[in-house]
């Protein structure tokens, strides 16, 4: 499991409508680009060019297998990476309060000839996802 350093959280409404279409060429990074703060007021760009993020907007928050629905976005870095750029991840809350990370799934994994195509790709909770595995 991932470890992250979370510098804020945010609504659903702060979030999908500023991202970033994937399969579209951007003539520069600024475009791919938006500012969010942290608790401390510092201000981060993130990428918004994301197939992970517009697997979210276009296919739904809710897990495809469980239904458990994503219901914020947190700000966070890996906590490996001390420079890297923080991003953003969907969050569900089960049913014992716990945050439960969500993530995008290939239908048909990769290594079963699967591709990075939104139509090869879903919403699923992490539970989900790792149940799932490879098939």
């Amino acid at each position: 499991m991932q470890n992250y350093v979370v510098f804020n959280t945010f609504c659903l409404h702060d979030v999908l409508p500023f991202l970033v279409d994937p399969y579209q060429r951007h003539e520069t990074k600024e475009q791919t680009r938006r500012n969010y703060q942290d608790r401390h007021g510092n201000t981060h760009s993130v990428n918004m060019k994301s197939h992970r993020l517009w697997t979210f907007l276009r296919h739904g928050t809710f897990c495809s297998s469980c239904r458990l629905r994503g219901q914020f976005f947190s700000l966070e870095r890996d906590v490996g990476n001390k420079n890297g750029p923080p991003h953003l991840n969907l969050y569900a809350v089960n049913e014992d309060g716990q945050s439960v990370l969500m993530t995008k799934d290939h239908i048909i994994p990769i290594s079963k000839g699967g591709n990075n195509t939104l139509s090869n790709l879903q919403t699923m909770c992490s539970p989900c996802n790792e149940s799932k595995g490879d098939s």
